[in-house]
């Protein structure tokens, strides 16, 4: 046979492979009964599924239409079941059908508790409103009535929540989508905890007590009740810094607890340096704000009277800036 013959030839063979399964179903003997009750997924209504064990034939697993909503039913007569695995398959026109006049058809449900719900929640909170500001936990603060949804992959959608952010009581409305399809609603209170590391007094602080390393340390809390901005990880313990106003033992530390130490006071003189390329100048010079270093404050000379602006570098030293 030429090369050409052969190449046209293989398409038909694999085609005729792939189409062996359903032939030999045509030729099939035995007759089809027609289930008086089938329950589907979302894909759609499947010829093995309204079929008496057809569950494992391959061949048959042909779509005849889409499935009904979660919910409601579908009701196909013999006479439609027939009509439509003739339009999808011409081949079974001679195959022959028992069993039941009609079949239901329903979605294929299973029951939702209340530990799935909640995992499913707290992964939609925390990609949608808790990002990388903690690690969330949710609580129902009654129980979890478990209810029926479609047996289907799912995802958790949280409506309408609150734009400053979750509290530790907070009423939740979501509805869980699979797919395009919403397959259920609900609403519930439930109790949130928001856990990340913060710095925490280990012992009373005092207004103006320099902060030692032993003082603070971080630990794990819950920062949902905390009304102020709080002290992360990335606070830098070490770089010099007092105690704003008093702290208690175990108490989390917010930004407002602590500021940098004033190395300068007021009235204090100094020494103010200009720079200007490799020229270095310094004159005596009078503060006239407390600081810290590498904060802005007003210096005055002491001469001239006027004031000036500089950044604090040490106890003794302010950068004048022009």
């Amino acid at each position: 046979m030429p090369a050409r013959s052969i190449s046209a030839a293989i398409p038909l063979f694999v085609a005729w492979v792939n189409l062996a399964p359903i032939l030999g179903a045509t030729a099939a003997s035995e007759p089809w009964s027609l289930l008086p009750q089938a329950q589907v997924a979302s894909a759609g209504v499947f010829l093995d599924q309204v079929v008496a064990g057809a569950e494992t034939n391959a061949a048959l697993h042909v779509r005849l239409c889409d499935a009904p909503v979660v919910g409601r039913a579908t009701q196909l007569t013999a006479a439609q079941v027939k009509a439509m695995v003739l339009a999808v398959a011409p081949a079974w026109s001679s195959q022959t059908w028992t069993g039941a006049p009609a079949v239901q058809i329903t979605r294929r449900m299973r029951m939702l508790p209340a530990a799935e719900v909640l995992q499913a929640l707290t992964e939609s909170l925390q990609k949608e409103a808790i990002h990388d500001q903690g690690e969330l936990e949710l609580r129902f603060a009654r129980p979890w009535v478990p209810a029926p949804i479609a047996d289907e992959p799912y995802q958790a959608r949280c409506l309408d929540v609150p734009a400053a952010g979750l509290s530790p009581s907070v009423f939740l409305r979501f509805e869980l989508v699979s797919g395009a399809e919403i397959i259920g609603t609900w609403q519930t209170p439930v109790e949130a905890r928001l856990w990340r590391k913060v710095w925490v007094a280990r012992q009373p602080l005092k207004r103006g007590a320099v902060v030692q390393d032993s003082d603070i340390g971080l630990e794990r809390k819950d920062v949902l009740r905390a009304q102020r901005e709080l002290l992360g990880e990335d606070f830098d313990a070490e770089r010099g810094w007092q105690v704003a106003e008093p702290v208690n033992v175990g108490q989390m530390l917010s930004k407002r607890s602590v500021q940098l130490r004033l190395v300068v006071q007021k009235g204090q003189m100094v020494d103010a340096l200009l720079k200007d390329g490799a020229l270095s100048i310094a004159i005596k010079a009078e503060v006239l704000d407390p600081g810290a270093p590498g904060q802005i404050i007003r210096i005055r000379n002491p001469n001239s009277r006027r004031e000036l602006r500089g950044k604090v570098i040490n106890e003794q030293t302010v950068q004048l800036l022009l």
